[in-house]
C-alpha cells in the first residue's frame, strides 16, 4: 500500500510540475496561434491517438496489480 501511495504521490506531483512550468508557454503560444478551421479535425487522428493513450493507462494498471501480486508472495 505504501508503494501504491508513493507511486501515486510522484505521478501527480509530475502532473503539477507539467502544468505549472507548461502553462506560460502554452499561453503564449496559443496568443499568437491563429484559430484552426472546423475542417481541419481528423477522426483517423484521433482514433490513433486514443491507441497510445490505452496503452499509457493499461501499463500504469498493470504495475498497479504486479505490485500487489509482490506484496501477497511477500506475506506468505
Amino acid at each position: 500500500m505504501t508503494f501504491q501511495n508513493v507511486a501515486v504521490l510522484i505521478k501527480v506531483s509530475a502532473i503539477v510540475v507539467f502544468i505549472a512550468f507548461g502553462a506560460p508557454t502554452t499561453v503564449a503560444v496559443i496568443a499568437r496561434v491563429p484559430a484552426l478551421s472546423a475542417g481541419s479535425f481528423s477522426l483517423l487522428a484521433f482514433a490513433g491517438s486514443l491507441v497510445w493513450i490505452s496503452y499509457a493507462y493499461s501499463g500504469w494498471n498493470a504495475a498497479v496489480y504486479v505490485t500487489g501480486k509482490s506484496k501477497a508472495a511477500v506475506r506468505r
